[in-house]
């Protein structure tokens, strides 16, 4: 492994909304990612969705080495202080279908995600014998994000793979 892949379970960067943060926007997100992972490796086709998983997330669907099981993912735990309060309160993630992004697609009303301000702490997976997150990858998310309102506020990982 090279010394800039990531460990498979490990805490990512925090991420900040700027804005409100929509469906749409995050329909643009997957597909941002689909256009700047093909740039960086043209080789190699990509695709992601939204992950059908509680705090919700990023799922790769299609990468380079998946195989049956394969499992790699950007969990986004997302929390806002309460306006007036000393209290920090999650942000749901809404149910996700099969054919999410289709459906926020065809959406004639945008329903807000992520409230301005949200923070996001972001964690990442990679499990099977998937190939481990890299640096390369979280800047890219990082640079997709950007596009849609989410602006990177915590460091990098420091971890490397055993």
């Amino acid at each position: 492994m090279k010394s800039e892949d990531m460990q498979t379970y490990v805490n990512g960067y925090r991420l900040k909304a700027l804005r409100d943060i929509t469906t749409h926007d995050f329909v643009k997100l997957c597909q941002l990612l689909k256009e700047q992972f093909a740039n960086h490796d043209s080789k190699v086709d990509h695709s992601f969705v939204p992950e059908r998983i509680t705090e919700g997330g990023i799922l790769f669907i299609k990468y380079p080495g998946k195989s049956s099981g394969a499992y790699k993912s950007m969990r986004l735990r997302a929390t806002m202080q309460e306006k007036g309060y000393d209290v920090v309160r999650t942000v749901k993630w809404p149910m996700i279908q099969t054919d999410q992004l289709a459906i926020w697609s065809g959406e004639a009303e945008v329903k807000t995600l992520y409230p301005k301000g949200t923070q996001i702490q972001t964690f990442l997976k990679a499990f099977y014998e998937v190939p481990a997150w890299t640096r390369a990858e979280l800047r890219i998310f990082e640079a997709c994000f950007n596009e849609i309102g989410l602006k990177r506020v915590g460091a990098y990982p420091k971890l490397s793979l055993k």
